[in-house]
């Protein structure tokens, strides 16, 4: 929470963007009038267990519309998200992957702002990041499908739209993914996809973690394990734990797809 704080003082994430914020925006909606309609639609949604639907800002960087649902799925208030915006969201991102969300945030602005206003109203990005647990205890993967709402007349984002799901299992590899898409005037599909794994430094398990896994992977139990490697229960739940830790992984089928994506199986 110290970090968090920390960061909302800082206000790094709006003063990384102060360039966009610059930006000759004219024909500024009123907020209360084109979120009208979103809200509408939202209260008829399906999914409302595990969606939150979002809009950002581009020149303010707060967050003016958000599902009420997003503290019963993320653990955190809503009040928090109203008041510190894109700075709170960011605040609450794995350290690790902060700074790639950065790097991808201002290739999604270039990129956008080379297209014709025809090409912008097609364009789409989403990634897969960690958000920090509403208890502060650890992280939790979410998937984000972004859209632009509101673009003004010389082609300025103004308000995006935000789907965000959490997933039940971390993604294998499990690291900060992104993608970015349109179709251009000439009818031609642009898709462009990307991950830190490459940046990512290498997992090292000891021998005994190696068999821990592959037996676990057989669909042994940790006593069974305990036993066919004449060791205590201890012992075993102890490589377990270190191994998830590792990698980051909430479960073991998150554990068994590492091994499977790793050629450790």
């Amino acid at each position: 929470m110290k970090e968090i704080n920390k960061l909302l003082k800082k206000e790094q994430y709006t003063a990384f963007f102060k360039d966009w914020s610059k930006r000759d925006f004219t024909g500024i909606p009123d907020e209360s009038q084109i979120f009208q309609e979103l809200t509408r639609a939202c209260e008829v949604l399906g999914g409302k267990d595990t969606i939150i639907v979002g809009s950002f800002n581009y020149i303010k960087f707060t967050l003016p519309f958000v599902t009420e649902n997003i503290q019963d799925i993320t653990g955190h208030p809503l009040t928090f998200f109203k008041k510190y915006g894109m700075e709170g969201a960011l605040s609450l991102y794995h350290p690790n992957d902060r700074e790639e969300v950065f790097k991808f945030q201002k290739l999604v602005l270039d990129t956008f702002y080379t297209l014709s206003m025809t090409e912008k109203k097609r364009f789409e990005f989403g990634y897969i990041v960690r958000w920090i647990d509403g208890d502060k205890k650890g992280y939790s993967w979410y998937s984000t499908k972004v859209k632009p709402y509101y673009i003004d007349q010389k082609g300025n984002l103004i308000y995006d739209l935000n789907f965000v799901m959490k997933l039940h299992t971390s993604p294998m590899p499990p690291v900060f993914s992104w993608e970015y898409s349109y179709v251009k005037d000439d009818g031609e599909k642009v898709a462009v996809q990307g991950t830190t794994v490459d940046g990512l430094p290498a997992v090292k398990f000891s021998a005994r973690e190696k068999e821990v896994i592959q037996l676990l992977a057989s669909g042994k139990t940790s006593a069974e394990i305990a036993e066919e490697l004449e060791v205590s229960f201890n012992t075993v739940h102890t490589h377990r734990k270190n191994i998830m830790k590792k990698i980051d992984a909430n479960n073991l089928a998150d554990v068994i797809k590492y091994a499977v994506h790793h050629g450790l199986l």
